[in-house]
């Protein structure tokens, strides 16, 4: 699967995540920026879009162009109830398209959990298609446990380095969470890439 972290700081969202793939039993550390499990939806500096879970999934949702209508960002009206209405229900949709979701129950489970952020704020979409406004840090993914964990212990470091500390936890203890971790903000085209200390 993979970690993702996201920190709200000073008007600003950080997303990080690691880098590796995992198919079989083989795993796969890759920093295309194809192939980046974070990302800036439509090239949209105030937007970032991070997804732990299948690379199809992750696939399908950087390929949808205009996820937000210009009107909405135009207008600035991109708040909770627009993510619950239009975002989380398009990433289900198209997750649905391509057969990433199951159903047990009659209740949809998406095979992909998201963490979303505009500006200053920060959503977490669930595999459900939940959405949970965060107040200031979450993890998702097989590597979120240790990542918050580490997340608590660090709430006096700015930010890029507590998202360092977060995944490095998650990379010691989840054969699933690998180098490079990439760190994105919802400021700038920016991005931090730290490579594995030799």
């Amino acid at each position: 699967m993979s970690v993702i972290v996201g920190i709200i700081h000073e008007g600003v969202v950080y997303l990080g995540s690691d880098s590796q793939y995992t198919k079989g039993g083989t795993k796969k550390s890759n920093n295309h920026p194809n192939n980046r499990k974070i990302w800036h939806p439509d090239g949209r500096d105030q937007l970032l879009i991070g997804s732990a879970g299948l690379l199809k999934g992750i696939n399908a949702i950087k390929s949808i162009n205009g996820l937000i209508d210009q009107a909405t960002l135009s207008q600035e009206s991109l708040n909770y109830n627009y993510v619950v209405k239009n975002v989380a229900r398009r990433i289900m949709d198209t997750m649905e398209e391509i057969k990433l979701i199951e159903s047990k129950d009659y209740n949809p489970k998406m095979l992909n959990e998201f963490l979303f952020a505009y500006k200053n704020e920060l959503f977490m979409i669930g595999s459900d298609g939940s959405v949970l406004q965060i107040d200031d840090f979450s993890a998702i993914g097989s590597g979120s446990v240790e990542a918050i964990g580490s997340l608590l212990s660090t709430v006096n470091d700015d930010p890029k380095t507590r998202i360092i500390k977060a995944i490095e936890a998650a990379i010691q203890n989840d054969i699933y969470v690998g180098y490079p971790i990439i760190i994105m903000n919802t400021n700038n085209q920016n991005n931090d890439i730290i490579q594995e200390k030799e």
